[in-house]
């Protein structure tokens, strides 16, 4: 035999073909796992590949918490019924915990193509969040009902002792309007330029082509782009939003609500959101 086992084993996980035909490849090859693929694919037995094509719309997303982080873990399938399975959700727990340990968890596609081959399904890790939470911090994490969206949010509150409970339940708040309302910053301010820049720039193509304002004057052409960036922002920013629990405040007059009334000022807000089917 001119291969080892190890050289089985990562030819198994990387086409997801059975035992005999990855030795028959590797005695071919002369025991040289690229060219081993090369024929296993040529033989039309890449599993793997063939079921890398498949759509992933199914899945979870798992949280871990320990040692001053939190991660998020979107681990993707093609059916309920596997996304239901307990093995797939235990391994959705256990990148979320590694991830804590090494954001790069995502790296290595053994990970996932050991279940993907047992299950037979194409099992992708969509994504990884850190947040990382220093002391002093206070953070809190919500993950929706069917497990399909998780959010974790934290910040460095001005409080004192008998605030903390009303700076937490803020947060959790917070971590809800996160899941639901999926914003991509915390404020108008943090928005990079170039963006806001490439957002400008698609709307006045679209409103180029758009037959109803030809002819229109500039002054009403400007209006109207003006209107739709300020409602891009107040859906992408955070402070913004919409206040889920109360629909006439904003996020940032809810927590400013908070502050006037007494309570806690919550500062360096963060936020991480992960969701199956979002791409």
């Amino acid at each position: 035999m001119n291969f080892d086992v190890d050289s089985l084993k990562v030819l198994r996980e990387r086409t997801g073909a059975g035992m005999m035909d990855c030795r028959k490849a590797l005695v071919q090859a002369d025991g040289e796992i690229e060219a081993a693929q090369a024929l296993i694919r040529e033989w039309g037995l890449n599993e793997v590949e063939k079921r890398a094509q498949r759509k992933t719309s199914e899945g979870c997303v798992a949280v871990a918490r320990r040692d001053g982080r939190i991660a998020l873990a979107a681990l993707a399938c093609e059916t309920d019924f596997v996304a239901r399975n307990q093995a797939f959700i235990d391994l959705a727990k256990t990148l979320a915990d590694r991830a804590i340990d090494s954001f790069n968890v995502g790296s290595d596609p053994g990970l996932t193509a050991d279940l993907g081959r047992r299950m037979k399904e194409n099992i992708v890790l969509k994504g990884i969040a850190l947040l990382e939470v220093g002391e002093g911090d206070l953070s809190d994490y919500y993950v929706h009902g069917d497990g399909k969206i998780a959010a974790a949010v934290k910040a460095a509150p001005r409080i004192s002792i008998q605030d903390s409970a009303r700076a937490m339940a803020a947060i959790h708040d917070l971590c809800l309007q996160v899941a639901a309302k999926k914003p991509l910053y915390g404020t108008s301010a943090e928005v990079p330029k170039e963006v806001l820049s490439a957002k400008e720039a698609d709307y006045r193509t679209e409103m180029e082509s758009d037959p109803k304002l030809a002819g229109k004057p500039q002054a009403m052409i400007q209006g109207i782009l003006a209107g739709r960036m300020e409602k891009w922002l107040s859906e992408s920013c955070l402070l913004e939003q919409w206040f889920i629990k109360a629909d006439k405040l904003t996020v940032g007059q809810y927590l400013a609500g908070i502050v006037a009334s007494g309570g806690p000022e919550l500062e360096a807000l963060e936020f991480r959101r992960l969701a199956i089917g979002d791409d």
